[in-house]
């Protein structure tokens, strides 16, 4: 029945079997994929089968107490995203986001110290970045010279504020 399905928004989805298992894996048309868990996962789920898939949107409850992500490892398979969102403070290992050089628009949230600008730096097709959690004492919020080395980035978005518009 699923089959033409491009766009599919999980909200609240308690039981993760549903929202990580085979019923999604088989929707070979999925191009837009939104998740906002009750249920956290440790790891993101490998949705690489999903070859049509574009954009993924992965959020938690608002609970501050709720398990979150932690490992995004499955994503390094997921060269064809154009577009990431993961709202997780959790994540401490990014680089698996640096295999995904087709990726247009980012956004993420992360504690320091874990984020590093070598991570973005290979992000060629990168329009738009948007990093929560960051403070001024970061390198990146100072250093525009980064984005200026990023030929399609147009605009950078720290903790809600524009700081780099092309």
């Amino acid at each position: 029945y699923l089959t033409n399905l491009e766009k599919l928004f999980l909200l609240d989805i308690p039981d993760l079997d549903m929202a990580n298992g085979e019923m999604i894996m088989d929707i070979e048309s999925l191009k837009q994929l939104h998740i906002r868990y009750v249920q956290t996962p440790e790891s993101v789920p490998d949705f690489s089968s999903l070859k049509n898939l574009e954009e993924l949107v992965l959020s938690g409850p608002l609970d501050t107490r709720a398990q979150r992500i932690v490992d995004i490892s499955a994503l390094d398979k997921m060269t064809h995203l154009t577009k990431l969102s993961l709202a997780f403070d959790t994540i401490k290992d990014y680089e698996s986001l640096m295999s995904l050089t087709n990726l247009e628009e980012l956004d993420i949230w992360t504690p320091e110290p874990y984020f590093e600008t070598s991570i973005i730096q290979n992000l060629l097709h990168l329009e738009k970045l948007s990093i929560r959690g960051l403070t001024d004492e970061c390198g990146l919020v100072t250093d525009e010279s980064i984005f200026q080395r990023m030929p399609s980035l147009q605009e950078v978005e720290i903790n809600n504020a524009i700081i780099y518009k092309k």
